[in-house]
C-alpha cells in the first residue's frame, strides 16, 4: 500500500514538473516573440528611412540633371540645386516659424536655405515642384514619431563638435516638442543602421538639442552613436 502511494506521488511530481516546464517554455516563447517583434519594427523603420532618404536625394539630383539654368538661389556654387517655396507662385515665401510645414528662408543670391523638403522647387523661380504629382512622383508620407524631411543649403561651419555644416543635405529628426527630441536605444540603433547602409562619407548622425536647423543645435556623434536622434544625408559637400 505504501509502495503504491509513493508511486502515485512520483507520478504527480512528474506531472507538476511537466506543467512547470511547459509554463517556462510558454514564457520564453512570449518573451522571444516580444523581442523579435521589437527587432522587426526597428528593421522596418530603418528600411523606411533608408528608402525615403534615397528617393528624396535621387529626385533632387534628377531635378538638377534636367535643368541647365541657374536658380539665383543660395550660395553661388549651389545655384543649380532646388530652392524652397511656401506657395505655388513663382516667388518662394518666408513664413514666421520653423515649425510651419512651409518653412523657408528669405531668398537671395547669398542666403542660406532651410526648408521642408516637401516644398522644393526645381528650379525656382517660375518652375515646377520637384515632386510633380501629375507625373505620379509623390513626396514620401511622414513617418509616425518623426518630423518631415528638411532640406538645407548652408555655408555655416559653427557646429558643436567641429563637423562642417557646409553643403547641401536632407535631414530628419525624431518628432520633438520644440524643446527636446526623443532619444533611446532603439532610435540610435535604427539611425546607425541607416547610416551604415549609406557609408560614413554620405551620412552623419547628430544629437539635436535646439529648435530650427541652425548648426549650433546639432552635436555630431561618433559611431556607434548612442544618443542619436537626427540623421543627415549629404547631397553635396
Amino acid at each position: 500500500m505504501r509502495k503504491t502511494a509513493e508511486s502515485g506521488f512520483g507520478v504527480f511530481a512528474y506531472i507538476l514538473m511537466a506543467v512547470g516546464l511547459l509554463a517556462a517554455l510558454a514564457a520564453a516563447i512570449t518573451l522571444s516573440g516580444r523581442t523579435n517583434s521589437r527587432a522587426q519594427q526597428n528593421d522596418i523603420l530603418a528600411a523606411k528611412l533608408y528608402a525615403q532618404a534615397s528617393k528624396i536625394r535621387s529626385d533632387i539630383l534628377l531635378c538638377m540633371a534636367e535643368q541647365n539654368t541657374l536658380s539665383g538661389v543660395g550660395p553661388t556654387v549651389y545655384q543649380r540645386y532646388p530652392s524652397c517655396s511656401g506657395s505655388l507662385d513663382s516667388t518662394p515665401t518666408a513664413v514666421a516659424s520653423y515649425t510651419d510645414p512651409m518653412y523657408c528662408t528669405n531668398v537671395s543670391t547669398n542666403s542660406e536655405i532651410y526648408a521642408n523638403a516637401r516644398t522644393l522647387r526645381c528650379l525656382a523661380p517660375a518652375a515646377n515642384s520637384v515632386w510633380d504629382n501629375a507625373d505620379g512622383n509623390f513626396f514620401p508620407d511622414p513617418i509616425p514619431g518623426w518630423e518631415e524631411w528638411k532640406y538645407s543649403i548652408t555655408t555655416d561651419t559653427n557646429l558643436v563638435g567641429g563637423e562642417s555644416f557646409r553643403g547641401v543635405a536632407i535631414t530628419i529628426s525624431t518628432d520633438g516638442d520644440g524643446n527636446s527630441w526623443p532619444t533611446n536605444e532603439d532610435t540610435s540603433w535604427v539611425l546607425n543602421k541607416v547610416k551604415s547602409r549609406f557609408g560614413a562619407n554620405e551620412a552623419i548622425l547628430y544629437q539635436r538639442t535646439g529648435q530650427g536647423m541652425d548648426p549650433g543645435n546639432f552635436e555630431e556623434l561618433a559611431t556607434p552613436a548612442e544618443q542619436a536622434n537626427t540623421f543627415r544625408l549629404w547631397i553635396a559637400r
